[in-house]
């Protein structure tokens, strides 16, 4: 089964839990590992496979690539914390090496933009600081959310007033950020520097990082990264002095529970963390399935069905919220329209395109209709079961 393949190779590069995997199977576990941005962790476990010599050469070019990147990302994220705090303000990174941590080698987690929290009072200072040093705007800044996209030499940040996954009205959560981002600390990751949040909230960041996904966009490398974060830091002590009652008070315990005992019973995650013990098992086992449905899409004609799914998914978050509806066919405008980016004459139009191309991708990828309302029910009740922002 493919899901024992992808999980079983995770497991022996975390946790040197042997797995067979025939020369056969690799180039679609590859695959599925590639998917998921969690390719590299394998990185230095390649001998224990027996592998086709292609297979074999795409991998040690992916993960040199990939290095190179983490590098690449490394240092450009210590030059924005040194040009921010020479002007004052406090920083702190979210993912990235703020979750590189947690790894038994930071370069094992793939990095691919830096993204940086600041007070929100900061936020507007921050940018235009960002713009004088240089950094692009890479969207109209009229069309923001909770994040201002930035680039530099060929570096894309992300800018947060808040972490991915948060609810812009969530008072509860913003007091706990504006709280820990005066008692940020620096650490040492794989030979660079990076300002990040004290262990507690930097974990809730990556659960929010989790929730964000499951708008239609979940993998493994999210999971991962909460996995990696969990088994340094929330021990049942752990749990029990503080971070219970913070995700309780966040109505996010059920999610943090059911993700949790799934990288026990999936991953290898070890089973002396008891907090998830009372999980919901059935939840548990269907995240393993809804996940896997993101891990075929790279082995299936049904590709294209997935990508309906998520496309559909979009554009239902979308008119749920028509408050700020315009603002993200806006900035789905400006990600994708590479001729508004160039002429400020098609910007005001970009809504527009992006509807557009929702609806194209919507019924162009769409093949059996009944089959993916199945799919997408069996989906959201998944979601459903994480009781997410629910008590």
């Amino acid at each position: 089964m493919n899901r024992d393949k992808v999980f079983g190779v995770i497991k022996n590069a975390l946790w040197n839990t042997p797995v067979e995997v025939t020369p056969q199977e690799w180039p679609t576990v590859y695959k599925q590992l590639s998917v998921h941005g969690v390719l590299s962790l394998a990185n230095g476990r390649m001998d224990d496979y027996e592998l086709l010599q292609n297979v074999y050469d795409r991998w040690c070019n992916a993960l040199g690539r990939q290095i190179n990147r983490w590098y690449t990302i490394a240092e450009a994220g210590g030059e924005l914390m040194q040009l921010l705090n020479s002007r004052g303000l406090d920083i702190a990174v979210l993912k990235g090496m703020a979750a590189a941590q947690y790894y038994p080698e930071p370069t094992l987690r793939v990095s691919s933009d830096v993204d940086i929290y600041v007070r929100p009072e900061d936020f507007d200072r921050t940018y235009h600081i960002m713009l004088e040093a240089g950094y692009e705007l890479e969207y109209d800044e009229n069309f923001v959310t909770y994040h201002y996209s930035l680039k530099k030499d060929g570096v894309v940040y992300e800018l947060h007033k808040h972490p991915a996954g948060m609810r812009d009205n969530d008072k509860y959560l913003a007091e706990v950020f504006a709280d820990a981002i005066g008692r940020t600390k620096v650490i040492e990751c794989g030979g660079y520097s990076a300002q990040v949040f004290p262990d507690m909230e930097n974990g809730l960041v990556l659960l929010l990082h989790i929730v964000k996904h499951f708008e239609g966009g979940l993998s493994l490398k999210q999971i991962v990264d909460w996995m990696m974060f969990v088994d340094k830091c929330l021990d049942d002590d752990s749990y029990a002095a503080g971070f219970g009652k913070l995700v309780v008070r966040a109505k996010l315990e059920t999610v943090t529970k059911n993700v949790t005992r799934f990288c026990q019973k999936y991953l290898g995650l070890r089973d002396t963390i008891t907090w998830c013990r009372d999980a919901d098992e059935e939840a548990v086992d269907a995240l393993a399935g809804y996940i896997m449905s993101r891990v075929d899409i790279v082995t299936k004609s049904s590709a294209g069905d997935w990508k309906t799914r998520a496309y559909k998914s979009r554009i239902k978050r979308v008119l749920s919220k028509p408050v700020w509806c315009m603002k993200k066919l806006q900035s789905g405008g400006m990600e994708h329209w590479e001729a508004a980016k160039k002429c400020a004459l098609l910007r005001p139009f970009a809504w527009l395109y992006y509807t557009g191309y929702l609806i194209k991708n919507v019924f162009v990828n769409r093949k059996h209709v009944s089959e993916q309302m199945a799919i997408g029910r069996r989906d959201q009740k998944v979601v459903d079961m994480m009781k997410i922002y629910r008590k």
